[in-house]
């Protein structure tokens, strides 16, 4: 046996379970898969590890210096590492997790190069410049084909959206046919279609949103304004504005405890979170469309189905199926895995749905 055999045998050793789970072509696209990872949170803390162990490679960017508070939720932190750059101090331990994959530092976000992209939003970000460029990731993103992971986790919650794009194939889970079936799926909401569908939704009186995507886009708008007001006053005067049931106590509360994280929450979103980005990387199994939301103190996981999608539609979790289902094309598909790392899929993989 010479040396790449030994390799071989070795790496289907370490993933012979993941093989036999979701099949050899999608390991294949798993290993050949890097993710760029932007804020080292603790959700992204636990979708890295999660990517690491799965065989996809991961590049982290966040040039942040290590604090005390960090090591609660980054288990890749010791209390040496305090004052030290959080990417550099992560990487070896990040490393050592699988030899089968790789992990390195980068020192600014980008997309080309990547098959996916992971932002989390860490602490009070008071400069429109970082959510300007969030947007711009998200939508370079959604032009090269390249999906876009966005999330943050604040005290006792927190929410993950995601973007696959304006159309996305996979292989569902319960298919039966020897895997030649393909499903459709209603498109993806744009990231930049979110904040202004939040306000119209209210104003048609559809279904609320949760209160964690509300504070989301008033820590946004609060950023890029120019107002010299503080945040309390700001935020009462959007509640106002907009009428949302959000009382004086949970703003205050929200200005005291915005980027506090706990394990138990980024444990839950992390995990969350890996699932869908190994779904949307291996396209086998249906993904989420498009937001999760996480509140530990009800212990309640709700999906909210194509937030942004369409200003005008119902906003529905996912205990209100919507009344439509999406389309189903069965077609026999006996392409090889992509192994263009980071490289987005043809176009002619994609089957664009309509969903009327």
């Amino acid at each position: 046996m010479d040396g790449k055999e030994e390799v071989d045998a070795a790496k289907n050793a370490v993933y012979d379970r993941q093989i036999r789970l979701w099949g050899a072509e999608a390991q294949q696209r798993i290993g050949s898969s890097w993710v760029m990872i932007w804020g080292f949170g603790g959700v992204n803390v636990e979708l890295c590890k999660n990517l690491i162990l799965a065989g996809i490679s991961v590049s982290v960017c966040d040039s942040s210096i290590v604090k005390l508070s960090d090591l609660g939720h980054n288990f890749f932190l010791r209390e040496d590492d305090v004052g030290k750059k959080k990417s550099v101090a992560c990487i070896e331990r990040i490393q050592e997790l699988n030899p089968f994959a790789q992990a390195n530092v980068i020192d600014e976000p980008r997309v080309d190069g990547y098959t996916l992209i992971s932002v989390e939003r860490i602490g009070k970000k008071s400069d429109g410049e970082y959510y300007t460029k969030v947007m711009n990731i998200a939508k370079d993103c959604r032009e090269k084909g390249i999906s876009f992971f966005y999330s943050r986790a604040d005290s006792d919650g927190g929410l993950s959206v995601s973007d696959l794009g304006p159309s996305f194939t996979f292989l569902p889970d319960r298919a039966d046919d020897g895997g030649k079936r393909i499903e459709n799926f209603p498109p993806f909401a744009a990231y930049a279609q979110l904040c202004p569908s939040v306000w119209k939704s209210i104003a048609r009186k559809k279904q609320p949103m949760p209160t964690t995507i509300w504070f989301d886009r008033i820590d946004a708008l609060y950023a890029a304004s120019s107002q010299s007001i503080s945040y309390l006053e700001f935020a009462k005067n959007i509640v106002q504005t907009h009428g949302l049931n959000l009382s004086d106590e949970s703003i205050s509360r929200h200005c005291k405890v915005a980027g506090t994280q706990l394990v138990l929450v980024t444990a839950v979103l992390g995990g969350m979170l890996g699932q869908e980005c190994i779904k949307a990387i291996s396209k086998k199994g249906e993904p989420t469309n498009n937001v999760f939301v996480f509140d530990s103190s009800t212990d309640a996981g709700i999906v909210y189905l194509r937030v942004g999608a369409d200003p005008d539609a119902n906003l529905t979790s996912i205990d209100k199926p919507p009344a439509k289902k999406p389309k189903l094309t069965i077609i026999d598909v006996d392409e090889p895995a992509n192994t263009n790392g980071g490289t987005p899929p043809p176009q002619n993989d994609i089957v664009i749905l309509d969903d009327d």
